[in-house]
């Protein structure tokens, strides 16, 4: 199954995988599956942003803390709704 999602003009066809088959255990893990699944890079990413490509990539290795405005930014780029991310990621207890 796929999804389409348009940014800046341009068109991604996104894989649509069911809630069980993605489980991660970091939100930056889960913010770099996301991209990826889109096929945006880093740097693609970081200009809708107005970040540098290294923030992009300490946010999905987990070094720098992703604010939850950022994450709701991210989920909209990357159509992900956040609530569903979040029950997809594995928290520490």
């Amino acid at each position: 199954m796929s999804d389409v999602i348009t940014i800046n003009g341009i068109t991604y066809v996104q894989k649509v995988m069911a809630d069980s088959e993605v489980k991660f255990n970091s939100t930056g893990e889960a913010m770099r599956f996301y991209r990826r699944r889109l096929d945006l890079s880093q740097a693609e990413t970081a200009i809708e942003f107005g970040w540098c490509n290294q923030s992009i990539s300490n946010m999905e290795n987990n070094k720098t803390t992703l604010t939850i405005g950022n994450f709701i930014k991210l989920c909209k780029l990357y159509g992900a709704d956040p609530a569903k991310v979040i029950t997809e990621i594995r928290w520490a207890s």
